[in-house]
């Protein structure tokens, strides 16, 4: 990548340079920030120590949030997992696991950060019977995805693109640099999955399919909310039909159910008879019902 996309030192030992160079000096920096010398660099100090990157459009939206919250269910992860690593949602296999952790607002300002992705399939293919799925010959991991949300992109999408390729020179640099914790592994997978998440597409310059183009070249992989969500719909409607076609009746099934429905018409139409049946009895009762006087039941003299 072009270091030159990336803020210059503005002071010290590293001025001009990448700020990646001071990042990879812990003990310079180290000085600057006890000394209080970084404090005096806003931009420098949230690169260095809070590891955001702070612009002028950097606000968040309700919008943005809405977009981010649908990621909340495990289930929309599975589903941008799936269609960021295979390209597609469709129906997930048996017994297929899907294991992860998401950060929201994670390191340099990414919206959505996916660690730790393991993604396994048990050896028993019935329901809910795990057998061996943390046996390394099943298990597939993959590199952390690095996620950047957009609910409205136009012709400003430049903006975006050089933000985004500061995210990643960044994040591969602290990457590189982290020092393992104890009991971890002294490597650790770098993101190879930078995405930007977009739900409107407005631009009079450019269409999305050069968009798209535009930043594959910087190995940025753009996807829209609604074909997302359009594939997820589609694979609903898919499962439901093939559950449809599970239940097909046999011709021989048809011919006994119809026997059925004709037995249970015959019986409804005696039960409807008999009930008329009662209905005339009842009447009939209530016309030879006359009110009586004592003479009636002790007699006339």
């Amino acid at each position: 990548m072009d270091t030159q996309t990336l803020p210059l030192v503005p002071f010290g030992k590293y001025k001009g340079q990448p700020i990646t160079t001071l990042l990879n000096d812990t003990q310079t920096l180290k000085y600057y920030k006890d000394t209080g010398i970084l404090q005096k660099y806003p931009i420098v100090y949230n690169i260095c120590v809070n590891q955001t990157i702070t612009t002028n459009k950097d606000g968040k939206t309700p919008e943005h949030n809405k977009l981010q919250n649908l990621f909340l269910d495990n289930q929309n992860v599975i589903n941008l997992l799936r269609k960021i690593i295979y390209n597609k949602i469709g129906p997930i296999p048996k017994n297929t696991h899907y294991e992860f952790s998401c950060e929201f607002e994670g390191m340099f300002n990414w919206d959505i950060l996916i660690e730790n992705i393991y993604i396994y399939k048990c050896r028993s293919d019935e329901p809910d019977i795990c057998d061996g799925c943390y046996d390394s010959d099943i298990k597939s991991n993959h590199n952390d995805i690095c996620i950047e949300i957009k609910p409205l992109l136009g012709d400003d999408y430049p903006c975006v693109l050089r933000k985004m390729k500061t995210q990643i020179e960044l994040t591969k640099n602290e990457y590189t640099i982290k020092e393992p914790k104890p009991g971890e592994y002294s490597w650790k997978y770098v993101p190879s999955n930078y995405v930007l998440l977009v739900k409107e597409f407005n631009a009079n310059s450019t269409t999305k399919e050069q968009l798209i183009q535009i930043f594959n070249q910087s190995r940025i992989k753009i996807i829209f909310i609604d074909e997302l969500f359009d594939d997820l719909l589609s694979q609903i409607i898919t499962e439901k039909v093939e559950q449809t076609q599970d239940i097909i009746i046999h011709p021989t099934q048809k011919t006994e159910l119809e026997e059925e429905n004709k037995l249970l018409r015959e019986k409804l139409l005696q039960a409807e008879e008999k009930i008329k049946q009662l209905e005339e009895e009842i009447s009939s009762l209530k016309s030879q019902k006359q009110s009586k006087n004592i003479k009636d039941y002790f007699g006339k003299k």
